[in-house]
């Protein structure tokens, strides 16, 4: 029963006079201006007001969650003493099962590094806007991240949910703001304040252990994601983490190949031109001719000629998304990221809750125009039964799709319907799973979902119109792999991160008299006072009721792909083959298996989660996004080189080489049983690759296959050619325009003796000639940190007959 509100009133008053409930100082005040009608005279009386925003400054927010998770006993706590007392072999165990795989060979190195990573606390910060009282407000809220290097983990507490517990959030700043980007930054310095005293001193805990916190992640919806990132809201560029353009993100081989971009680039990015001097929100919004042309001629690029429309469209393809500085480093825009204490720093670009239930929504509203009248029909009782309410959330979703799921394979439906509503539903459960069933072989199974679905979304809706290719798509298909396989995506959920708006709307409504002076002051003691109880969440009890009814499907099969399959998306496969390259170096047998139906992948639930063979886990303690696209980089070409039978039946693997190279010697060192007869290839002035295909399936034999060069019209050959090397480079050409161009080369390669025919050949290839100039010409703007490769590119386009 619910104690009156002056028993609740004197308790709150004695808590805030102890230090308990901590009231915050007030930042950034600002004047309102509000108008109401005077019931006296009608008329409209204007009235100007003040408002400051309330902070809890973070390092109180790390005192008393160290005290208070010190007290419920779940940190390690144990002094440096410990660890130097530890036999050397221990020392190794215990950092093989916190997945450190150091090179570390020395035994006091060893030690020093267990000391490290246990002494350490992980932190992520989160923030959203939402109406209160009729009006909006801004809310920052911080909160731990599950480490078992530095918290004990539920076998070793009897089964108690360690992440559940120390992940709840803990209000940060609280302050009535519009949803502006110029009301957001006034919160900058404010932030970063906070944010820098992570570089003092480490807190002590009751018995004098130091721990050292780190602010590892951001976690929010896509508009949060793109102000805390510098990023354009929305828009051709959306995402990130990488450059991806929105038009071609249901291509997944080019959207696998974008390249990560780490903070640190995003600064340099800015700071290499002149226009971010002029500060506000959009440095390069609203530039004139003058400026434009100053602005692009920092970055190197010409701009003789060229009319206003053509210099946005070039800045533009240079800015690929990038609209100003983070909104962290905007207050010492020159200064390098370790020293404000963002050297760990990443901005998340999947987010499970807002990912799922907008994709889900986009996936179900397109499948109703696919099913036939009965399909339809039973397909509306689940939504209508699910679906029907006035507030959803993704958990209202997810029990959606798993019903869709089970109806849809008992009435016997399209079999490829079926399979994108088995795949979501599967990736779902591993986006929510905790941290301690995080394992090499649910990462697998993440990233052979995703890629499946992924697929199978392609080949049933319409790239062109359907609404399910945008930025969530992108997400959850490109992302959230390489992003589990550092972190649970359980930890990054924002679920009780968004209910604390609910919670602070009660609160509101039952215990204030809305009194703008009032309202956050109110709000910011009672949501302490509330997050002093250990009652079940309704996050904890409708993941409960999700988790319940999706044991209903049965456990996870492995993830086949059939002959078929590997056939028709053969690019796109070989793109996802090499994002699971540290599963394939182990051979055939470990992760994955040949049959005559197809290749099928031991990611099922009852394969072994892990092998001795590897890979092991990483963990976002000692590794990040851009960490693992290196890893997986190498691990590729390990495969390449060691020769390793891989999954597919034809590999193309492209091998760059300079100006008069011993090809054979090159070719010989990376597959040396090859025989080459002939690999003449005209000198050229720049990089050129050889097309090798790796024939793997049957006999585990290496071919090598070149394009047919030819000395009397090399022109179409050597185009084509540079443009893959370029494309190999991350230039990135769409591969539909590559495959026009291959076919315009084939048609000219077979010029009929008739004038007209010949002519028309040679206008079409022109036209496509045209278009892959324009292409590269954009591609070649946006390589502003790599000097090498412009050059290249350039000498392509200034060839004599690519500008005849």
């Amino acid at each position: 029963m619910p104690k009156p509100c002056v028993i609740q009133k004197q308790e709150l008053a004695k808590l805030v006079e102890s230090g308990e409930i901590l009231v915050g100082e007030k930042v950034v005040e600002t004047e309102y201006t509000s108008f109401k009608v005077d019931t006296v005279t009608n008329c409209v009386v204007r009235s100007n007001c003040k408002l400051a925003a309330q902070k809890i400054r973070l390092i109180d927010i790390r005192k008393r969650l160290l005290a208070k998770h010190e007290g419920l006993g779940l940190i390690r706590n144990q002094p440096d003493a410990y660890y130097e007392q530890l036999p050397s072999m221990q020392v190794s165990t215990k950092l093989e099962e916190l997945n450190e795989n150091t090179e570390i060979t020395k035994e006091e190195d060893l030690c020093s590094h267990l000391k490290k990573i246990s002494h350490q606390r992980f932190l992520k910060v989160w923030h959203d806007h939402s109406c209160i009282a009729n009006h909006e407000h801004f809310l920052v809220v911080v909160s731990c991240i599950y480490d078992p290097a530095f918290y004990f983990t539920p076998a070793e507490l009897g089964g108690v949910d360690v992440q559940s517990i120390v992940e709840k959030p803990e209000l940060h700043i609280l302050a009535r703001s519009n949803a502006t980007l110029e009301d957001q930054v006034l919160f900058n310095k404010s932030r970063l304040e906070c944010v820098k005293e992570l570089i003092s001193d480490p807190l002590p805990t009751s018995t004098g252990v130091p721990v050292r916190d780190i602010l590892r992640f951001f976690h929010g919806d896509g508009p949060a994601q793109q102000f805390e990132a510098g990023n354009n809201i929305g828009g051709t560029y959306p995402c990130v983490c990488c450059a991806v353009n929105a038009e071609s993100i249901s291509d997944l081989e080019y959207a696998f190949k974008c390249p990560t971009r780490t903070l640190t680039e995003r600064q340099q990015f800015v700071i290499s031109g002149c226009a971010w001097k002029k500060g506000g929100v959009n440095p390069f919004d609203k530039l004139k001719v003058a400026q434009l042309r100053k602005e692009l001629n920092e970055r190197g690029l010409k701009t003789d000629e060229k009319k206003k429309p053509e210099l946005l469209e070039m800045l533009k393809s240079t800015r690929q998304g990038i609209s100003n500085l983070p909104p962290l480093l905007q207050p010492n825009p020159k200064a390098t990221l370790d020293t404000l204490g963002l050297d760990q720093y990443e901005i998340s670009p999947c987010e499970p809750l807002h990912d799922l239930k907008s994709h889900f929504s986009n996936i179900i509203e397109e499948t109703e125009h696919l099913l036939s009248r009965n399909e339809l029909t039973e397909f509306q009782v689940i939504k209508a039964a699910v679906l029907g309410k006035a507030t959803l959330r993704c958990s209202d979703y997810r029990k959606a799709m798993i019903l869709f799921y089970l109806k849809l394979n008992e009435i016997k439906a399209d079999q490829t319907i079926v399979d994108i509503f088995q795949s979501a539903v599967h990736m779902s459960h591993l986006l929510y799973t905790s941290d301690y069933h995080r394992t090499p072989k649910a990462i697998l199974a993440m990233h052979n979902l995703s890629f499946l679905h992924g697929m199978l979304c392609t080949e049933v809706f319409s790239a062109a119109t359907s609404s399910v290719f945008g930025r969530y798509f992108h997400s959850l298909t490109t992302h959230s792999p390489i992003l589990f396989r550092i972190v649970s995506m359980r930890s990054i959920n924002t679920e009780d991160q968004e209910r604390m708006f609910g919670q602070a709307k009660m609160i509101t409504k039952a215990t204030s008299c809305n009194r703008p002076n009032e309202i956050i002051t109110n709000i910011l003691q009672r949501v302490q006072m509330e997050s002093r109880s250990h009652e079940m969440t309704v996050s904890d009890k409708d993941e409960s009721e999700v988790r319940k009814l999706h044991q209903t499907i049965g456990p996870r099969c492995n993830t086949m792909y059939s002959n078929s399959f590997i056939t028709r998306h053969a690019p796109q496969y070989q793109a996802h083959l090499e994002r699971i390259s540290d599963y394939l170096l182990p051979g055939e047998g470990t992760w994955w298996k040949q049959s005559t139906d197809g290749v099928e992948f031991l990611d099922g639930q009852v394969e072994n989660n892990v092998s001795d063979k590897g890979p092991k886990l990483m963990h976002f303690r000692t590794t990040s996004m851009r960490d693992i696209e290196i890893y997986l980089q190498q691990k590729w070409e390990d495969c390449i080189l060691s020769r390793v039978k891989l999954p597919a039946n034809d590999i193309q693997h492209y091998i760059p080489y300079e100006s008069n190279p011993d090809m054979e010697t090159m070719i010989e060192k990376t597959h040396s049983s090859i025989q080459i007869e002939d690999l003449s290839i005209p000198t050229l002035e720049c990089t050129t690759p050889i097309e090798v295909t790796v024939s793997t399936s049957m006999d585990n034999t290496v071919r090598i296959s070149q394009p047919e060069y030819s000395h009397q019209q090399p022109k179409p050959q050597y185009y084509t050619s540079l443009v893959r090397s370029l494309y190999e480079h991350n230039i990135l050409l769409p591969s539909k325009t590559l495959a026009k161009f291959d076919l315009a080369r084939h048609k000219l390669k077979n010029l009929s003796s008739s004038a007209t025919v010949n002519d028309a050949l040679q206008t079409e290839y022109t036209k496509l000639r045209l278009l892959i100039k324009n292409k590269l010409q954009k591609r070649i703007m946006e390589l502003t940190s790599d000097t090498k490769l412009q050059n290249i590119a350039k000498r392509l386009l200034s060839h004599e007959w690519m500008t005849g």
